[in-house]
């Protein structure tokens, strides 16, 4: 805990998922801690786990902006 970064005490960390070939593994993209690893029946099944978790991870982070939108026009609104 003392070796980790400030970002990852404060948000947690950045999970990124890899697969080669029937395990996939995921460590932080910030401090590279290794979170885990799992093996799959096959290579295309690891390969399909880590991309479905990639792109989840990224859609939450887009989904957290626009929901944010409404609040920012509001705030520029109101400064003028």
């Amino acid at each position: 805990m003392r070796d980790m970064p400030l970002s990852c005490r404060v948000f947690g960390h950045r999970w990124s998922f890899t697969a080669r070939d029937e395990e996939m593994t995921w460590s932080c993209a910030r401090c590279g801690e290794l979170g885990g690893r799992k093996r799959y029946p096959t290579a295309a099944d690891a390969r399909r786990y880590a991309t479905a978790f990639d792109t989840e991870h990224e859609r939450g982070e887009r989904r957290f902006m626009l929901g944010a939108a409404p609040l920012w026009v509001w705030r520029r609104w109101r400064r003028r």
